[in-house]
């Protein structure tokens, strides 16, 4: 059975639903390199990824030593990040890393890479990338860009690889946002003389490598029962597997998930469970896929439990390998009933729509600060009442909304209402839709932003 699968999503960065046909172009009689180099930055201009791709790659075949070809190394990797090709980026920009070309481009390589990272569940090496990305010279919007992306990938590295990385890059530029996190680690656990060490070498490589404008105000610590308490440089105790369809059309659905776990997982620690460690699976939308990224999760990365799946097919075949593992699975989005009676280890939660929306408004409001928010779903009665259910809430909690948008059922082009959406400004969009139509809705937002 399909249920409405509820979606808020506050940063739009998505890809081109549609996969490109793999090759080279042939080139065009008469084209000029000049021509070319003009048309892919046209092409990226106007976002169009598919295209852009092709030409770039055209080009580097062509021109892959001459001028132009740092520039255009970018925008294919660009494109093929928001295509979902993050194995083809990497190889696109590796090159223009590894070569003597300008800092700024390597800085723009360094951040594109971090990205393909984080869609991939690879957060040490997201940071990591990140920060030699702020080793480098930079101009002063890519800085704020690789500080933006590590403050928000930080927070899925465990206890262990925060202090690894501390370790590792001492006081270059950006190691003050890794200092944060563990300064929160140990404000958590109430650690207070950790608290103290880590907040005085905060401020001192603060003062030595963060702008003035950028305050740092320490927070008060949480005491926690000694059973949550880990030593420092401790392993986590605790590493929870997540299933999602990251390298398939569902990809921003994906995301979604990624950054939902984010959020839950900052909240535990903001109660003192430090010990915990998010370890990341790609179902690739598929049954086979998911029972073999489930079987990887429980026996190569040692996991307690497994949360995800995100679609219902690949979920229950996950869940028929973590329930013989003798292995936790938990289902919380996946639609098909029953998936909690395939056995003991198998738990899946089902919540009305009437609660989903509360806790969405809860933690937008009082967690995120939004105020403004737009509304989209398709045209029928139970979306006209989500979305009465919905304005209530958000104006109760003093929030606002700015624009509801309705569109017939089976619409595939929906222009009219992102534009609409666009002129009001809103901070966040809460979408009511099934998948299906999630996943033609959400790539069409790919060059808005939506921002937290």
């Amino acid at each position: 059975m399909i249920r409405k699968a509820f979606s808020f999503a506050l940063l739009f960065s998505m890809s081109c639903s549609f996969s490109p046909t793999p090759g080279i172009l042939d080139e065009s009689p008469g084209e000029t390199r000049e021509g070319m180099l003009t048309e892919i930055r046209t092409l990226a201009f106007e976002e169009n990824y598919k295209e852009c791709r092709k030409a770039g790659k055209r080009y580097l075949l062509d021109y892959g030593d001459e001028y132009g070809a740092d520039e255009v190394r970018l925008l294919v990797g660009s494109a093929d990040l928001e295509l979902g090709f993050f194995e083809e980026a990497k190889d696109i920009l590796i090159p223009l890393i590894e070569g003597e070309g300008e800092d700024s481009n390597k800085g723009a390589a360094y951040i594109l890479l971090a990205k393909a990272d984080r869609a991939r569940g690879f957060f040490r090496e997201a940071v990591e990338n990140l920060l030699r990305a702020l080793a480098v010279e930079l101009d002063e919007s890519q800085r704020m860009k690789a500080r933006n992306v590590l403050k928000e990938v930080v927070e899925f590295l465990s206890r262990e690889q925060t202090d690894e990385i501390l370790a590792e890059y001492a006081s270059d530029p950006g190691i003050d946002i890794v200092l944060g996190e563990s300064l929160s680690y140990a404000q958590a656990v109430g650690d207070t003389a950790a608290t103290k060490k880590i907040f005085e070498e905060l401020v001192k490589v603060r003062a030595a490598n963060v702008p003035q404008d950028e305050t740092l105000v320490p927070t008060e610590g949480v005491t926690v029962p000694a059973s949550f308490r880990s030593g420092p440089g401790e392993a986590a105790r605790f590493r929870v597997g997540l299933l999602c369809p990251m390298n398939s059309r569902f990809s921003p659905l994906a995301e979604a998930f990624l950054r939902g776990a984010s959020l839950a997982l900052k909240e535990a620690r903001q109660r003192g469970v430090d010990d915990v460690e998010l370890v990341v699976g790609d179902t690739r939308a598929r049954p086979l896929d998911a029972r073999s990224s489930a079987r990887k999760l429980i026996e190569e990365e040692n996991v307690i439990a497994i949360v995800g799946g995100v679609l219902s097919t690949p979920t229950i075949a996950a869940a028929q390998v973590a329930e013989f593992n003798q292995t936790v699975f938990l289902s919380p989005l996946a639609t098909e009933e029953g998936i909690g009676g395939i056995g003991d280890w198998v738990f899946q939660t089902i919540i009305n729509a009437e609660v989903e929306i509360i806790a969405v408004v809860k933690i937008a409001r009082s967690e995120l600060g939004i105020r403004r928010f737009a509304f989209l779903s398709v045209d029928d009665d139970r979306s006209r009442w989500i979305e009465r259910v919905f304005r209530a809430e958000v104006e109760r909690s003093g929030g606002e909304i700015c624009v509801s948008e309705f569109y017939s059922e089976g619409s595939t082009d929906f222009n009219e209402q992102i534009e609409r959406i666009r002129n009001a400004a809103p901070e966040a969009l809460f979408i009511a839709s099934d998948i299906e139509d999630l996943i033609l809705i959400l790539p069409q937002f790919s060059f808005y932003e939506f921002g937290v």
